[in-house]
């Protein structure tokens, strides 16, 4: 009967702990990188690209109260008169440009805005975006669009190390040993 080989064991055991440090390492880099992308700083031109957009719903939003203010005038012919224009601007007096808040019946913020950009939507979009570009930006901006592909990518390889992280102290619990104490 020979003697247990405890070198043989300490080899093993010593794979089996730097390869747990090696994953766990990395999903903590991971970690910092995900962090990392999640936090950088937005890019111009997606700040550009969601005051188009915004400038765009409120121009639209404008759009369609005027619609539904005047498209009302149709049904009145007798706001026209007979050559006189008192009916139809004692009507204009009452029915104003849609710049009441809906809610209150006050001059509020989001009228004046709608109506701004609804009668110079393209003029407040030029200045914004130049008030925009003039502005100092900081280092290491990403799109929007980089930022959703590199948190797949990232997020995906974390996934595939957790897996492997799991496979391994899976195996060192199945055949009774704690994978935090192996190798202390």
């Amino acid at each position: 009967m020979g003697l247990f080989d405890f070198g043989k064991l300490k080899s093993a055991l010593s794979g089996y702990t730097d390869s747990l440090a090696d994953i766990r390492s990395k999903i903590e880099i991971l970690d910092r990188e995900i962090e990392d992308v999640t936090f950088a700083p937005v890019s111009k031109d997606d700040i550009k690209a969601a005051l188009a957009s915004w400038i765009e719903s409120r121009r639209n939003r404008w759009s369609t109260a005027v619609a539904e203010k005047f498209s009302a005038l149709a049904a009145r012919p007798e706001v026209f008169g007979q050559g006189d224009p008192a009916p139809f601007l004692e009507t204009m007096r009452r029915q104003a440009l849609p710049v009441i808040s809906e809610y209150n019946g006050n001059l509020h913020a989001d009228g004046i805005q709608d109506m701004l950009i609804g009668l110079m939507g393209d003029q407040v979009k030029a200045a914004l975006q130049r008030a925009v570009d003039e502005l100092p930006w900081p280092e290491g901006c990403i799109t929007a669009a980089d930022r959703i592909q590199r948190l797949a990518k990232l997020n995906a390889t974390r996934e595939k190390l957790l897996n492997d992280e799991h496979e391994l102290v899976a195996v060192a619990e199945r055949v009774g040993l704690n994978p935090d104490r192996v190798g202390v």
